[in-house]
């Protein structure tokens, strides 16, 4: 009895000395795990601002180029009367 006895308690020893650091090394890939996932969770949302900053420059870049050719529409309509007052002058000089 003495000896089944010794060779629990040795099985128990050797049981302990192995789950110990396999329950420590769970608890730190869980961390890891969780730490990952926080880190993934703020790096998609960044990138979703980060899209959403882009689309508004786009956006914007869009707006500045149609107000870009307005001006250049309307620049071109000055110089023509210019030519044009020009012209008239030139014959009232006469």
């Amino acid at each position: 009895m003495a000896k089944l006895h010794l060779n629990y308690e040795k099985v128990k020893d050797i049981i302990t000395i192995l789950i110990i650091p396999l329950m420590i090394w769970v608890v730190s890939a869980i961390v890891e795990f969780k730490t990952t996932q926080i880190k993934i969770e703020q790096h998609a949302e960044k990138i979703e601002e980060a899209e959403e900053e882009i689309a508004s420059a786009t956006k914007a870049q869009n707006e500045t180029s149609v107000q870009i050719a307005k001006l250049e529409t309307g620049l071109d309509i000055i110089s023509k009367d210019l030519v044009e007052i020009k012209r008239l002058l030139s014959l009232l000089a006469k």
